[in-house]
């Protein structure tokens, strides 16, 4: 066996625990909820797509997808152009003895390794979550997925498991929200209520169509005869009458009685 400063064997365990993760995290990641997006122009085109309704999943499958390529380039591997996922890491996997030869660039392979193990870590998080937890986003520093259970929701505050830096959950979620205002998204009351659950932003769509008849937010379109609103608008209207301090003021009258 070449002679590296990694540790093979763990980084063919990681190897491993994607490749053999990867159909169930592929079945995670691609359940969707059809959501209204804007495909541009200042008034924007109405077109309904497909949104993950678990996002975290959908990120990491694409994260994994693109390490998978990234590996078998910086292995000089000739990869056939409709080789999926899985495959690659196969091939990853078996020439993984060589790669002293293939990746000639120690900082390389311990970079290579050091992800490996970062993505498995993150798939096992993933499938294998803390019992009464929900996805709240990712570490702005080190991009792990935060869990968060009621009592954290309820205080306000998390701290990444992996860093073990601290974060407001607004701002995590918040982060969250830009990603999707970034891609205009948009749905009815029921399904916005339904993609945004799963982040532990509990929204009931009978709460934002009573924002809408108290003027709070206004729909952009509609879908046949159901109201369509941007996810931002949800999002800023939650923070501001009925999310984060009212959750955090019950918690604290809780501890007092």
């Amino acid at each position: 066996m070449d002679k590296t400063s990694i540790n093979i064997n763990r980084f063919e365990q990681d190897l491993r625990s994607l490749k053999d993760g990867w159909p169930v995290l592929d079945l995670i990641a691609n359940r969707q909820a059809m959501i209204g997006v804007r495909m541009g122009g200042s008034h924007g085109v109405k077109s309904v797509a497909p949104t993950p309704l678990n996002m975290g999943a959908w990120q990491l499958e694409q994260d994994i997808d693109v390490f998978a390529r990234k590996l078998v380039r910086f292995m000089g591997l000739h990869a056939h152009h409709g080789m999926n996922t899985p495959a690659l890491l196969q091939g990853g996997i078996l020439n993984l003895p060589r790669i002293g030869q293939l990746v000639g660039d120690e900082w390389t392979r311990q970079e290579l390794s050091i992800y490996a193990h970062t993505l498995a870590e993150r798939l096992d998080y993933l499938l294998d979550p803390p019992e009464d937890t929900r996805m709240v986003g990712w570490c702005p520093a080190c991009s792990h997925e935060l869990r968060a259970d009621e009592q954290e929701l309820a205080g306000g505050y998390i701290e990444c498991p992996h860093c073990h830096a601290a974060h407001k959950i607004k701002t995590i979620h918040e982060l969250d929200m830009l990603r999707l205002r970034l891609s205009g998204v948009k749905g009815t009351p029921t399904q916005l209520h339904r993609l945004l659950e799963p982040w532990g932003i509990d929204i009931k769509a009978a709460t934002i169509r009573q924002w809408a008849k108290r003027g709070i937010i206004q729909p952009v379109e509609h879908d046949g005869n159901a109201p369509v609103y941007l996810i931002w608008d949800v999002w800023q209207a939650h923070t501001r009458f009925d999310g984060y301090d009212r959750a955090r003021r019950r918690h604290q009258s809780a501890k007092k009685r």
